[in-house]
């Protein structure tokens, strides 16, 4: 039995009921042009404007409907449908969120009238070319593992307002920590926040976190005056814990070891684990504050790291299917907005695939796309593609779920009589 019209009715009653919890303080104007974007996102699995304007079937010619959405996109979004979004995806995290953090490129090499093009290293190819920097903060749903957006925020070096790399990723922690509302929350990072400044940041928190250290770090050991460094405590410790992971869609095996130690830039006291196996140049090396007591602990900091490739995936998801990088907008501000609003369609996604297993519509969707693997981890080019073949039968945009008559006292204009009084 085909299901055409039931799933496209449902799926935009979806998007748009979405929508209207980001934007429930704001008024019609911005709520229609969030609950469009979102819904042109999905429907046409592009960040073009005109595309976009494809899927929305306005009675108007197409230029104007892409200009209406180019002037929008150029306003600032109101900071309370950023708030009402982090709100529903904390519920979506659990008591005990893990949290990837993450820079990445958002490449233009060809690009001219862009706002503040910098040079940036594309981390596809290893070169330097024209673009932007991205920051990328991402929690796991708690049911089904998904990377939900928590913070994105594309930004240039050759600013005016820009000060440094670290006071964007700093400014992004606060953002995320103060939305977690007194929950323990596990942050992850690569080498490349591998800084004093990043241990000492966590000291005055309270959250937990996992941060892939180089082998040039320096530790205390033992109550010893002089620091020793890491690749010389790994070398010395060959593993006395064997397990089985994933790594790069390989199974794996690992030996693993832990020990006790103080961190030089702040002598905070932290666990130093080295895992030998999945490379034949070095081991990796994880410094977390988590108390390990036992080998279930020592393991669990090795996973919810290797679990980072979740992180690198969603980023490959962003510009693969939406075609992120060939946005057409030009100004700073209109491609952070544009940013943001991918963010929420990806996470209504989220939302959608934490019901995989009691949401019929989610299961037809998922069904829709005729998955090569029914079972996997990484969900999303399922369920994008899977709206995208139920929206494309939609004739209308979402225009008609709006109100549009105007009322009377929309314009009422003062009488004397009101004057007088």
């Amino acid at each position: 039995m085909r299901y055409f019209t039931t799933d496209t009715y449902d799926t935009k009653r979806d998007i748009l009921n979405f929508s209207s919890k980001l934007t429930k303080n704001c008024g019609k104007v911005t709520s229609k042009f969030v609950a469009e974007m979102i819904y042109g996102l999905c429907a046409s699995k592009s960040v073009h404007l005109s595309k976009i304007a494809d899927v929305l079937h306005e009675p108007i010619q197409k230029k104007n409907t892409i200009e209406r959405l180019s002037l929008n996109l150029m306003n600032e979004l109101p900071e309370s449908i950023n708030t009402n979004y982090l709100s529903a995806a904390m519920k979506e995290l659990g008591d005990t969120p893990i949290i990837y953090v993450d820079d990445s490129d958002v490449t233009k090499p060809h690009g001219k009238a862009f706002e503040d093009l910098c040079m940036v290293k594309d981390g596809s190819t290893d070169t330097i070319c024209k673009g932007y920097h991205m920051t990328e903060i991402v929690g796991l749903t708690q049911k089904t593992k998904q990377p939900i957006s928590l913070y994105s925020s594309v930004y240039s070096n050759t600013s005016d307002d820009f000060v440094s790399t670290n006071d964007v990723t700093y400014k992004a922690l606060d953002e995320v920590m103060k939305h977690l509302a007194g929950k323990k929350a596990t942050f992850a990072f690569d080498r490349g926040f591998d800084q004093n400044a990043m241990f000492n940041y966590f000291k005055e928190t309270h959250h937990d976190f996992i941060i892939r250290v180089k082998g040039s770090r320096n530790f205390y050991l033992n109550h010893k005056k002089s620091p020793t460094k890491a690749s010389r405590i790994a070398a010395t410790r060959k593993g006395k814990i064997k397990e089985e992971i994933w790594f790069q869609n390989e199974k794996k095996t690992v030996y693993v070891s832990h020990l006790n130690c103080r961190i030089t830039a702040s002598k905070q006291k932290v666990g130093l684990v080295v895992v030998h196996g999945l490379s034949e140049k070095e081991p990796m090396l994880l410094v977390t504050n988590k108390v390990l007591k036992s080998k279930e602990d020592v393991i669990s900091v090795v996973r919810t790291y290797m679990s980072r490739w979740r992180i690198e995936e969603y980023f490959r998801f962003k510009k693969q299917h939406f075609e992120f990088e060939d946005f057409r907008v030009r100004g700073l501000d209109a491609i952070n907005n544009l940013n943001e609003l991918l963010s929420y369609a990806i996470g209504f996604m989220a939302k959608l695939l934490e019901k995989k297993e009691s949401r019929i519509l989610t299961r037809r969707l998922l069904k829709k796309s005729n998955p090569l693997k029914k079972n996997v981890l990484f969900y999303f080019y399922q369920i994008a593609k899977g709206i995208f073949l139920t929206l494309v039968h939609a004739r209308t945009g979402v225009a008609a779920w709006f109100d549009t008559t105007v009322h009377a006292s929309d314009y009422e204009q003062l009488s004397l009589f009101d004057l007088a009084a």
